[in-house]
């Protein structure tokens, strides 16, 4: 079981634990949970995150179409309502940049 935690856009901290079962020729089975950072003390799992100080927990948002981080290295898809840059003679991990609104 690994974990790992996660502030939302909206200032919660959650932790969230997950374990993959992988089998050769056969089904892969997933299970995942998470929960309110203060909860997580009463989950063995958590006992090797540090949940203590902000810089351990990785920023998320609620969806990729509403949130505001422009720099996420995580993002699915354009945000709503923010104008796509598109420059064909650079390449990065988005085939876009962000502007502003």
């Amino acid at each position: 079981m690994s974990g790992n935690l996660r502030n939302k856009s909206h200032g919660i901290r959650h932790s969230n634990f997950r374990r993959i079962q992988r089998h050769s020729m056969q089904p892969q089975y997933a299970i995942a949970f998470g929960c309110e950072v203060s909860y997580a003390h009463a989950f063995v799992y958590a006992d090797d995150l540090n949940l203590s100080g902000r810089s351990n927990f990785a920023p998320i948002g609620i969806s990729c179409r509403i949130c505001e981080r422009v720099s996420c290295p995580q993002r699915a898809v354009p945000p709503l309502m923010r104008r796509l840059i598109v420059d064909h003679d650079n390449r990065s991990a988005l085939p876009y940049t962000i502007g502003e609104g």
